[in-house]
């Protein structure tokens, strides 16, 4: 153990500020890592929804958020940070313009009839092919019968046999 005194000098001002400026701008990069890695996922989620071909699909890419900065300094000198006016993250995902559901829609021709399998008496599905409106009576069939279409409030609706 020693006697000698030990001469510790009491913070300045200068000091604590130095400090304040340290912690803050450590931060703003924080801040700005985490800013940058949520706006990359948003523009991957977006990429990958217009890539999926699902209508409905929102086709507005996000903006990017504004970035984190040092604000001015108070009165005293210390230097926190705040939110930036003018400058945005800049994303490291570009967001595509491509929506596959635009690219996929295939024009079916009107009026096609597809009667498909029968599921419960004079009761039958309409096939995937099927364009002809619900409410109609098709002409005879390659089977000889004809049917009337109904809609569902769910699907593609069903075919009644009705002769």
């Amino acid at each position: 153990m020693s006697t000698s005194p030990i001469n510790l000098s009491a913070p300045t001002l200068q000091d604590a500020i130095n400090n304040q400026l340290a912690a803050s701008t450590a931060q703003v990069a924080r801040l700005n890592a985490d800013l940058q890695t949520r706006f990359d996922q948003q523009v991957t989620d977006f990429n990958l929804n217009m890539a999926s071909g699902q209508s409905g699909v929102n086709h507005t890419p996000p903006e990017p958020p504004f970035a984190w900065e040092l604000a001015p300094a108070d009165a005293v000198g210390f230097m926190f940070y705040q939110i930036s006016k003018t400058t945005k993250i800049v994303g490291t995902v570009t967001p595509t313009t491509f929506n596959a559901y635009d690219a996929s829609q295939i024009v079916k021709p009107k009026n096609v009839i597809d009667v498909g399998v029968n599921f419960f008496g004079k009761w039958f599905s309409v096939g995937p092919h099927d364009t002809f409106p619900s409410g109609m009576t098709t002409p005879p069939q390659a089977d000889g019968h004809t049917y009337e279409k109904f809609a569902a409030p769910v699907g593609p609706g069903w075919y009644l046999q009705v002769s």
